[in-house]
């Protein structure tokens, strides 16, 4: 989690854009990818592996 926050409330935050991207909430825009397999849970020497399915 902690290597994602940079990536993400931060840097909506860095863009002036904190109200309405960043998080997950009703009326916030969102980017998102779908993986193949958990992000949070691979070790992480094996996160260079994934494979995006869908963006």
């Amino acid at each position: 989690m902690t290597a994602l926050k940079p990536i993400t409330t931060e840097s909506a935050f860095a863009a002036f854009q904190e109200n309405v991207r960043s998080s997950l909430k009703v009326d916030a825009l969102a980017d998102f990818i779908i993986l193949n397999k958990d992000l949070l849970i691979e070790p992480e020497q094996e996160i260079k592996q994934l494979k995006m399915l869908s963006t």
